[in-house]
């Protein structure tokens, strides 16, 4: 199951973190002042549901569309910055935002803008793979607001739990855990675990 895999990758994550938080002599407790603390809450969560999200989709909807839509959230990358981090929004970036998501729509092919038939079109699968993308967004921008105040082993050892949290979530609740799969499943399961990690470090 698709979300066996999230509780995977969250676990292992969250495993190394502590190992090399400990190794590191880091304090794991949140930033005592409440908006960093709040902030490193946030992106905790977006981070875990985010990547929630990405393998459900993934398992509703073609793998190409799913990772375009997915490598779009500069779009609101480019939106929220100006606002929370203080960065320019010239015209270069406006023309850039606009392309993309003229071709996150033509990738999506919502049959509300092209016609067409309800039944053959995923809403969920694309609706989920949205709103990773937009966790992504958020978690970089928050993620950027909070990185000189906390460590970045501290901020992943947080994705990891929120991972695990919400991967463990989704399998008590909606689907049914495999316990017994082949080996060669588990062994794929934690080797995208680990290139997760490495991606997301």
């Amino acid at each position: 199951d698709s979300l066996q895999v999230v509780v995977v990758r969250g676990v292992l994550q969250l495993l190394s973190m502590l190992a090399v938080v400990l190794w590191r002599g880091l304090d794991l407790r949140a930033p005592r002042e409440a908006r960093m603390a709040a902030t490193l809450l946030l992106v905790a969560a977006t981070g875990g549901l985010r990547i929630l999200f990405i393998f459900t989709s993934f398992s509703r909807i073609p793998l190409g569309d799913a990772t375009t839509i997915l490598f779009s959230s500069p779009v609101i990358v480019m939106a929220l910055s100006p606002c929370l981090l203080n960065e320019g929004c010239g015209v270069f970036r406006c023309l850039a935002s606009a392309s993309l998501v003229t071709g996150v729509v033509l990738i999506a092919k919502p049959p509300l803008v092209f016609g067409g038939s309800d039944d053959n079109y995923d809403l969920v699968g694309y609706t989920l793979v949205l709103l990773a993308m937009v966790m992504s967004a958020v978690g970089i921008v928050f993620t950027k607001l909070i990185s000189k105040t906390v460590e970045k082993t501290v901020i992943l050892f947080y994705l990891g739990l929120a991972t695990t949290v919400c991967g463990g979530l989704g399998l008590a609740t909606v689907e049914s855990p495999n316990l017994f799969p082949p080996l060669w499943e588990w062994g794929l399961a934690i080797l995208i675990a680990i290139l997760g990690m490495v991606q997301l470090y």
